[in-house]
């Protein structure tokens, strides 16, 4: 496996040369590399979503925590199968494909082989896979869909529809190696894709509307002149991509001289409201691209060892030439000294900006410095001028300014009011920086151990300042320690390894923590490793499966009490939208959010809702989406880049990125690669940071044979803008950080960057392309509890009042209030707390701690929580829960309520309230005996050992029972019977399973025995009982979003979520069932409208009308298995040709 890059900076002259290097001993210009030699294989497979072998794949591993490194890169045989030789350690994986979109990074864990080739079918390692928990078994040496083991499958979403073509120059000619791409603006998908060898593209893609674009070197990047590509269940060919036909070019061409000197590689780049196009200077400094022609191009320099040039203004209505030029005498060099630089811990990273914000033309420059600790001075060239601001960044430190005062060639002006020191440079000077000393430095030594005492290596063990915004962190060592110098303050201290739960982030003061003595402190931390999955499907819009959703799962208190109890895993959805995360024991809140969707939390029956896990793992968690209202894609943007001369690509105004590649940052390669930049909210928000306005920065590239390009042989230069409109209540922008999503940490890592809060950016040094985000210190503490619940109640309404919740980081959001009619299932009804995804009834709250529920039913009991949310999306606990029996009688005089029932009757029945009050202490449960406990309002009806729930008052009642027959039992008694799941009515010998209040029917004995079901389990009810409870019509299985509707036994599936609930039909209750059960329902052909003779088949998504009776008997149809369907069903199936024979 190749070792990591060495940065070098050479300084001097000719027989004096001057260098900055960290390797061996540091800065003697001897480059020393050590080789670990690479004898673990991580053996795996790339597949589509169907499980089909995808070959030619890139597929490479490589190591994130404190260096990314090289990586190791392999390519997938005509099998699907790739062999990556790695050292052992944590790594991310990637693959990708022309044409594709990038697969999610899965992390895994590479440890020493232990022997078990007979298990694993690997004998140079073991390979953990879901995070590092689960075992990797290829014993067969190859993947079988049919029949797989636990093998590494990466998950590309290889689409059976394509768009493809020719990309053309504006002479018509085909145009090689050149970057075309496609991006879904309603969804937000992002398809990268290239030209081959004759110019020809293929982009998979599935339907939607899709805009197609390229960039053709030279001229820039274009657009296909009939966007969108509408893709519908076929391919569409063809698509040729060229300049607008008739279409005017202007060349702008010239010179780069700097101090007398031709600038060779200089990044030219020119822009015009989207337009974007680039070049580089030729040996001989000069530069020539063609715009189409028009007035108003910007045209930028960049010079590796100048930075940025004043841009200039030019009209490319003609040719033109336009010529940079910087004097000597305008050059001056800025020597930067860092007194103290040694106190800082080894590869201690830096960054050192000189701009000036509020100028357009001087752009100042910058440097990244590899290693502080062994770096007294570093120098950069910049222009004379005033008004330059300087900053230094280091991670662990924050932000430090230079000494302010005034200097042989150059003069500080101190800033007033909190304004930034400001400076005037009119000759080449020393700049003072003073690193905080050692008597001002905690050092903080932690040992990370798992539950059975054994050391962690690995571990992120991370600290965050929230008043000052500072954010560090270190990976611990094989001797599970982590060493973290910090300046004085008070920080969240945590701990993070994929495949296992960390505690709860605590609160760590090192001036006043026992465990500091001076300024050395130690701390001990626990992880907890996960045996256990959390596993399910990401569900949007027409119940299509999300690929690339960000899945997170935060453990929290308890199944009410939501508020973060420690311990965070994710990851991405695959190709199939299923995601997996490595879990343990305890309550977990399931988060989702993808381009297009907001943030979604697993709810079950429209209620927020916490997974146990005890003891086994959790499959099936779906999570369906919701819209992100007004939401509209960001247009990707892709450009060409050659390794070997470097590049610029400003898309400020568009994502709000802007990359500078030096010459030879990406490789030596002469043949131009592609760079891609997608805005995406698909991020996540982990237990250190959280995205501002929960968006990130995707960065990738590829080189010119494909192939992807994750770890720089140097260092890029990027620029992030954000908006102070995104600022929470309660973060200011001095705050905020660059960061990156660090897949083997969990967690966002802070890069070494300095700020402009007069542009509101952020400047810094990228070694790596991954995804990035201007983030802030995270808030995990939920506000108090709603306190004081209290209402006023009517026959059909109650108004609710609570005292306020407080929160002492953020601010108090709103309040959700749920509510229930058996106590123990709560379903949201109001919510000001912008953080909601559920489907609810939307309230506007009275002063905000009053709360109106009207169109309640009279004389029947409620109950009521209050939960509170902040700013930050952190819930409270569940309040006190309040009980009301609104005023009245139910409609008919029946009760819709047990509780309200029984008072109803207990004015003249004395015995029911006795029954209702007292306990009856049983040994055993006589047979058709009514039970229930005092805290519940469920009513049970006892058969056999068995108790079999009655779920209304009208089952209750139909059925002849009386309610003054209830006994009140203890929980201990109740629990004598266990609680039936079987049923079947005396006269009748269909078997149902009850679920939630409803039943389904088992339609086979093999049905049956497929669900490990057992005969003697069945409780024999009346056919009153079994009516009681509303049959299930609504079906799908656990790995296909589809939806169905059951009747006549067959099903028919439901199109989108539009049709689903125009028939009223409600999320909860739809039953995730088996292959086996669902195929006994053939699948609908036949529908016709309400109160419509016309009968139609259904083919391909469209409708034909059956054209006479005489036709249909030919087919030997029947007349029952003709479905009705509404008029918003009918309306979805285009009409089409009628059948007529």
């Amino acid at each position: 496996m190749p070792p990591s890059n060495i940065e070098v900076r050479v300084s001097g002259t000719y027989g004096a040369p001057g260098w900055t290097e960290t390797s061996g001993t540091s800065n003697d210009g001897i480059l020393v590399f050590t080789v670990t030699n690479a004898t673990n294989q991580i053996v795996g497979y790339v597949v589509d979503a169907s499980g089909n072998a995808i070959a030619n794949v890139d597929v490479e591993a490589h190591r994130t925590q404190g260096n990314f490194g090289m990586p190791s890169h392999g390519q997938t045989d005509t099998n699907g199968k790739f062999t990556l030789k790695v050292s052992t350690g944590m790594y991310e994986v990637n693959a990708w494909m022309p044409g594709m979109p990038w697969a999610p990074g899965q992390t895994i864990n590479v440890v020493a082989d232990t022997s078990n080739v007979g298990t694993d079918g690997n004998s140079s390692a073991d390979v953990y896979k879901n995070n590092g928990t689960t075992l990797v078994k290829d014993t067969t040496i190859g993947y079988n869909a049919a029949s797989p083991e636990t093998e590494f499958l990466v998950t590309l979403n290889k689409s059976a529809t394509t768009i493809s073509g020719k990309l053309l120059d504006d002479s018509g000619n085909p145009v090689a190696n050149s970057p075309v791409w496609a991006y879904d603006q309603s969804t937000g998908e992002h398809m990268p894709s290239g030209t081959d060898s004759s110019g020809n593209y293929t982009i998979y893609m599935g339907n939607g509307n899709w805009m197609v674009n390229a960039f053709v070197p030279g001229i820039g990047e274009i657009s296909y002149a009939n966007n969108p590509v509408n893709i519908s269940g076929s391919s569409k060919s063809d698509i040729i991509i060229r300049p607008v036909t008739g279409a005017t070019f202007s060349t702008i061409s010239g010179t780069v001289t700097i101090a007398g000197a031709v600038v060779v590689n200089a990044n030219i780049w020119v822009d015009r409201n989207t337009y974007h196009n680039n070049t580089n200077t030729n040996s001989s400094g000069i530069y020539s691209l063609k715009v189409p022609a028009d007035s108003g191009y910007i045209v930028h320099v960049w010079t590796p060892d100048y930075g940025e040039l004043t841009p200039a203004t030019v009209n490319a209505s003609s040719n033109v030439t336009q010529n940079f030029t910087v004097a000597a005498g305008s050059v001056k060099t800025l020597t930067f000294s860092f007194a103290n630089y040694n106190n800082v811990s080894a590869n201690t990273e830096a960054f050192v900006n000189v701009f000036i914000p509020a100028s357009a033309t001087q752009k100042g420059n910058n440097a990244r410095i590899a290693d502080l600790s062994t770096t007294a001075t570093t120098s950069l060239k910049v222009n004379t001028g005033s008004g330059y601001e300087m900053q230094m960044f280091i991670p662990g430190i924050g932000s430090l300014s230079p000494t302010c005062a005034n200097v042989s060639g150059a003069a500080c002006a101190a800033g007033i009011g909190g304004a930034s020191d400001t400076w005037s440079i009119s000759g080449d000077a020393t700049i003072p920086f003073v690193v905080p000393d050692t008597s001002s430095l905690y050092t903080l030594t932690v040992t990370v151990k798992d539950g059975s005492d054994v050391v962690v290596q690995d571990a992120f063990v991370w600290l965050n300042n929230k008043t000052t915004g500072l954010n560090t962190g270190s990976p611990t060592n094989s001797s599970g320690i982590a060493i973290v110098k910090i300046p004085v303050g008070t920080y969240q201290l945590g701990v993070d390894k994929p495949g296992y739960t960390g505690p709860a982030p605590t609160t760590f003061t090192p001036s006043t923590d026992a465990n500091c003595t001076g300024l050395s402190c130690a701390k001990n931390l626990a992880l907890t490793s996960n045996p256990y999955i959390l596993s399910g499907q990401i569900i949007g819009t027409g119940f299509v499966a999300v690929a690339n959703a960000w899945v997170w799962a935060e453990k929290v208190t308890s199944a009410t009490d939501l508020t973060f109890a420690g311990g965070w895993t994710g990851a991405s959805s695959d190709a199939n939208g299923s995601y997996t995360l490595s879990i343990s024991n305890g309550y977990w809140l399931v988060h989702a959010v993808a381009d297009g969707y907001q943030e979604t939390i697993y709810q079950v029956s429209d209620v927020r809702t916490s997974i146990l896990v005890n003891g086994a793992s959790q499959t099936g968690k779906n999570i369906t989406l919701v819209v992100r209202s007004g939401y509209s894609a960001v247009q990707p943007k892709s450009a060409p880049v050659t390794p070997a001369s470097g590049g610029t690509i400003d898309d400020s105004s568009n994502t709000g990125v802007k990359l500078i590649i030096p010459p030879s940052a990406l490789g030596t390669d002469t043949s131009a690669g592609t760079v891609s930049i997608q805005d995406t909210y698909s991020v996540p928000g982990t237990t250190s940071a959280t995205p501002l306005g929960g968006k990130g920065k995707n960065i990738t590239a590829t080189n010119s044979s494909g192939q992807a390009v994750t770890s720089l042989s140097g260092s890029a230069t990027m620029e992030i803008n954000y908006l102070t409109s995104d600022l929470p209540t309660g973060v200011s922008e001095s705050q905020l950080m660059l960061v990156y999503f660090d897949d083997t940490s969990n967690q966002w890592v802070e890069v070494a960057a300095s700020q402009d809060t007069t542009n509101h950016k952020f400047s810094g040094s990228a070694t790596h392309f991954t995804t990035y985000a201007v983030a802030y210190t995270a808030d995990v503490t939920g506000p108090t509890t709603p306190s004081s619940l209290s209402g006023a109640v009517g026959s059909t309404s109650a108004v609710l009042s609570w005292t306020a919740s407080t929160d002492n980081e953020t601010s108090v959001s709103g309040y959700e209030i749920t509510r229930s009619i058996d106590g123990a299932n709560f379903t949201t009804i109001g919510s000001t707390d912008p953080w909601s995804t559920g489907v609810y009834v939307s309230a506007v709250l009275t002063s905000g701690v009053t709360y109106a529920d009207s169109n309640l039913t009279p004389g029947t009991r409620y109950y009521y929580h209050v939960i509170a949310y902040d700013t930050a999306g952190n819930h409270s606990a569940s309040s006190a829960t309040l009980t009301v029996d609104t005023t009245g009688s139910a409609g008919g005089g029946t009760p819709t309520s047990f509780y309200a029932a029984a008072d109803a009757k207990k004015a003249t029945d004395l015995e029911a309230a006795k029954l209702a009050e007292t306990p009856v202490n049983i040994s055993a449960l006589a047979e058709g005996s009514l039970v229930k406990t005092a805290d519940s309002g469920k009513v049970y009806v006892v058969k056999g050992s068995q108790r079999v729930w009655i779920p209304t008052a009208q089952a209750f009642e139909a059925a002849g029972y009386q309610w003054a027959n209830i006994q009140t039992v203890s929980a201990t008694d109740l629990a004598t019977a266990t609680e039936a799941q079987l049923i079947k009515s005396v006269d009748s010998p269909m078997v149902y399973v009850l679920v939630g209040g409803l039943r389904r029917h088992i339609p086979t004995a093999t049905v049956f025995g497929l669900y490990n079901y057992k005969w003697t389990d069945i409780a024999t009810v009346s056919q009153a009982e079994t009516n009681g409870y509303p049959e299930v019509n609504l079906l799908k299985l656990a790995d296909d979003p589809k939806v169905y509707v059951i009747g006549s036994g067959l099903r028919r599936h439901i199109p989108d979520a539009t049709v689903f609930e125009s028939y009223g039909y409600k999320w909860a209750e739809i039953v995730t069932v088996n292959a086996t059960e669902m195929n006994t329902y053939g699948e609908a052909q036949l529908i016709k409208g309400l109160g419509n003779v016309k009968v139609y088949q259904i083919i391909n998504g469209k409708r034909h009308h059956i054209g006479a009776p005489a036709v249909f008997n030919a087919h030997g149809w029947k007349w029952d298995e003709i479905m009705e369907v509404n008029d918003t069903e009918l309306a979805t199936y285009p009409e089409d040709a009628a059948i007529t024979e």
